[in-house]
């Protein structure tokens, strides 16, 4: 069994994104994911990164977005690293996915998608200088 380690750093740009997209597609394929799972993989980790861009670092580019892949044991670990400001996701209420699009607040839908499409999601905030995001699926 081959094993994956790689890493990107980029600014908090959403024209760095596709970088972040094209890496991360990459490593799903070299690991051997089907097209679906690299899919779901790449969206989660591109929702991640644009609201950290958004949230955290409120558009700032001179910010930094460390992701490192990690593919080991039949299982893609992806690492999102930001010094931004923290947010708590236990405080975001779940969306109403049935109450009408008129009437459902914009945004909101972005934790739950990573949630949906990826296997685990973790945040680390223990360090008060960073912000760890981890994002696991399994092959």
């Amino acid at each position: 069994m081959h094993s994956i380690k790689k890493n990107i750093k980029v600014k908090s740009l959403t024209e760095n994104l596709g970088k972040i997209r094209t890496f991360l597609f990459g490593v799903a394929e070299e690991a051997g994911f089907d097209k679906k799972k690299i899919e779901e993989i790449v969206l989660a980790a591109d929702e991640a990164c644009t609201n950290i861009i958004k949230h955290a670092y409120e558009f700032d580019p001179t910010k930094d977005i460390e992701i490192s892949a990690v593919f080991e044991n039949k299982k893609l670990t992806i690492t999102i690293k930001d010094t931004g400001k923290k947010f708590k996701p236990q405080s975001l209420e779940p969306p109403d996915l049935e109450a009408k699009l008129k009437k459902r607040k914009s945004g909101g839908l972005g934790v739950h998608l990573i949630k949906t499409l990826m296997d685990k999601v973790e945040y680390d905030f223990s360090n008060p200088g960073f912000t760890i995001l981890k994002l696991v699926k399994k092959l």
